[in-house]
């Protein structure tokens, strides 16, 4: 199904392993202090990338559900709500958003559901950061592209699926039955 995919975006002029790459990653810097969103901006190795400044939690909130964002960086001040409340809010808003929490001096991790993914145990420079934004991005992008195909599988076979997903029932419902006549 995936090479159908990939030949169909061929034959359309599409390079399936290069979808998205053109499109600005656009990454919002949640933090009260300005100084790694300034630090971002005058890098000068993070090409392809739009970068978004908020000072608190619910302008980032009204941000995430006015405009798209693929990458979210959180700091660890904000005025108005706890970092906790911010993360928790933002992965709820936009569950497709990659989540970065940043302290300086300290920890610079991903966010996710279950864990967290430490990409730097001392976040001291700006560099630590923008060195991993491009894989960052492709990770993003992957991701992007899975569920892309995920979709298309859903919307071409959802009868055979539905067919499936009721068979299944049935052999559990029969199994279940069984089980209940041996005790």
């Amino acid at each position: 199904e995936r090479r159908a995919d990939e030949a169909d975006d061929r034959a359309a002029g599409r390079d399936p392993a290069r979808s998205d790459v053109e499109t600005e990653m656009r990454i919002l810097v949640v933090d009260s202090d300005q100084r790694v969103f300034e630090a971002l901006l005058s890098a000068s190795d993070v090409p392809g990338f739009g970068f978004v400044h908020c000072a608190t939690g619910g302008e980032a909130f009204d941000k995430i559900t006015s405009s798209q964002f693929h990458i979210v960086l959180v700091g660890p001040q904000m005025p108005d709500l706890p970092v906790s409340m911010v993360l928790s809010g933002i992965k709820a808003q936009a569950p497709d958003i990659i989540v970065i929490c940043y302290t300086p001096n300290a920890k610079l991790e991903i966010v996710q559901s279950a864990a967290r993914l430490v990409l730097a145990d001392e976040f001291t420079d700006i560099k630590l950061l923008t060195s991993r934004l491009g894989e960052i991005a492709e990770a993003h992008r992957a991701k992007g592209r899975e569920r892309r195909y995920l979709r298309a599988f859903r919307e071409r076979h959802y009868d055979f699926l539905r067919r499936l997903s009721e068979l299944r029932k049935r052999l559990e419902s029969a199994g279940a039955g069984s089980s209940d006549e041996k005790t």
